[in-house]
């Protein structure tokens, strides 16, 4: 009769097999038989993020660490989403913009819009949680694979952001201007859906960032299209004059940190 270590090694062979062969940490319950679920789950190999779904864990880790989760925050959710939807998501704007900046922190709750009846708040670990709600008339065409999640290409999702976003979240929002190479990107959707008061906000936020250049280009192609547009910087605060067309969002992220910091710490 083989011994509990026997036993524990045949489940752990099983599941380094389910990782090699997935390359995933994160599995649904029912990729296991109950037995050696529930003999990984009792040494410390496998721990339940909601039902249904697990997480590889190491058992020397400390039980209820956070780093573990938010390590795999992200490989989570493309993994539940696609389970769940297929390719019939898309992350919201705000949770879109997030990714493209490349920002480190996790958020307490992403959005994500679907495809079919959704309408839902998934609890997770540590007061995380993911917000789902079915809209098809406005999930976009046109998506690109982010930390492999359906997200918004960066332009549209810019033009969906709300006033409130820029007041908020100065940093994300500056960055994320910075990246547009060319603010015919953020026409084509501006134009498109007749976005007149995202239009002023954008021609705002684009001077009070030092571009005049893009911004009277937005606001004479807006205008040449009929359009009448009320031009309001939507930053409440100063926000760094980042380089155009920078590769590397995090290096724009680190500068307008920088500037944010520095702004905060004067008398």
């Amino acid at each position: 009769m083989a011994t509990q270590g026997e036993k524990l090694a045949t489940s752990r062979k099983i599941l380094a097999d389910l990782i090699r062969g997935s390359n995933r940490t994160v599995f649904r319950s029912t990729e296991f038989s109950r037995v050696h679920r529930e003999r990984l789950g009792q040494a410390g190999f496998l721990i339940e993020i909601i039902k249904g779904w697990l997480l590889v864990a190491d058992p020397t880790k400390r039980a209820g660490e956070s780093t573990l989760w938010y390590a795999n925050f992200w490989n989570f959710l493309s993994v539940f989403l696609e389970e769940r939807f297929g390719s019939a998501y898309c992350l919201s704007a705000e949770s879109s913009l997030a990714l493209h900046v490349g920002s480190p922190t996790i958020p307490t709750q992403v959005t994500a819009i679907t495809e079919r009846p959704s309408g839902q708040t998934v609890g997770l670990p540590f007061s995380t949680s993911l917000f789902l709600y079915q809209d098809a008339k406005n999930l976009p065409q046109v998506r690109e694979i982010k930390n492999g999640l359906q997200a918004m290409a960066l332009p549209e999702a810019i033009c969906r952001l709300t006033k409130t976003f820029f007041a908020q979240h100065p940093v994300e929002a500056g960055v994320a201007l910075s990246l547009v190479s060319d603010p015919g990107q953020l026409l084509h959707f501006l134009l498109l859906h007749g976005q007149t008061t995202m239009a002023g906000y954008l021609v705002g936020a684009y001077r009070h960032m030092g571009r005049p250049d893009v911004a009277q280009r937005i606001l004479e192609s807006m205008t040449a299209a009929g359009h009448k547009i009320i031009v309001e910087n939507p930053f409440t605060k100063p926000v760094a004059s980042l380089p155009a067309r920078s590769a590397s969002p995090h290096a724009n992220r680190l500068q307008a940190l920088w500037f944010h910091y520095r702004l905060v710490s004067l008398p």
